[in-house]
């Protein structure tokens, strides 16, 4: 097995073994092709490396005896994150914590994050002062309709990377013309005799189990409208008739 994915299936199982009620022979049952001693192994293993690991009573764990271990520290997580979070030394804050802990902190932080608590982490004062060209660059090519693909192309930054430098430009208070690309407006205003065309194109590739990009090259339509207008346009029904018609 990859090496990557040996690694996330041991901490998987440590995951198990310290939150639920797993024993060495259900974790052995799930994780098939390995015996109820080679979990054990596992966990000795993951424990020699400095990661928590729960003491077992017997054959069964009668306490997950986390709370004892931890404190008060999984009921105030959350309070701990929302009063540091903005705090220029938080990242040294999560980091000085046990891997278990910092596994909470980064939990709290995605919740408290999608709940919208707390706003993504404006840079440090001086990336900011580097990235000011760049923020301009970025506010400009967006207000000409360019995708982040595109201003990552320019900057020779990755998508992912752009798409932070633009959150954080929000946070900042920069404003960012939020329109539509061309390509969009292309897809909602289609004649008749065009929606046709690529339902046709779409249902085909269904048939063959042609992939969306090559039907796209061949085409020459863009992948994600393509994608769209399938979820649009292409119902059940209207696949199954267009089937018949193929006999």
């Amino acid at each position: 097995m990859n090496r990557k994915l040996l690694q996330y299936r041991n901490r998987s199982i440590v995951d198990e073994w310290n939150t639920t009620e797993a024993t060495l022979d259900s974790l052995a049952k799930k994780y098939g092709g390995i015996t109820r001693e080679a979990i054990r192994i596992i966990l000795k293993k993951e424990k020699a490396k400095g990661i928590f690991v729960l003491e077992a009573y017997g054959k069964t764990k009668k306490s997950l005896r986390i709370k004892s271990k931890y404190g008060d520290f999984i009921s105030t997580v959350d309070q701990e994150v929302l009063d540091r979070y903005q705090n220029s030394d938080y990242k040294k804050w999560r980091d000085d914590h046990t891997v278990y802990k910092r596994k909470l902190i980064t939990k709290t932080e995605k919740k408290l994050l999608r709940e919208g608590k707390i706003i993504p982490r404006i840079t440090d004062l001086s990336d900011r002062t580097q990235n000011i060209g760049k923020y301009k660059i970025i506010q400009n090519m967006k207000a000409k309709e360019y995708t982040l693909s595109q201003i990552g192309e320019v900057l020779g930054l990755s998508v992912a990377r752009i798409t932070q430098l633009v959150k954080d430009m929000k946070v900042i208070g920069y404003e960012l013309d939020r329109v539509a690309h061309q390509n969009q407006f292309k897809s909602i205003s289609l004649t008749k005799k065009e929606i046709q065309r690529r339902d046709k194109l779409i249902m085909e590739s269904m048939r063959t189990k042609t992939a969306m990009t090559e039907v796209a090259e061949k085409s020459g339509l863009n992948v994600y409208n393509l994608r769209s207008h399938k979820s649009r346009y292409i119902t059940e029904k209207k696949y199954k008739d267009f089937l018949k018609s193929r006999i």
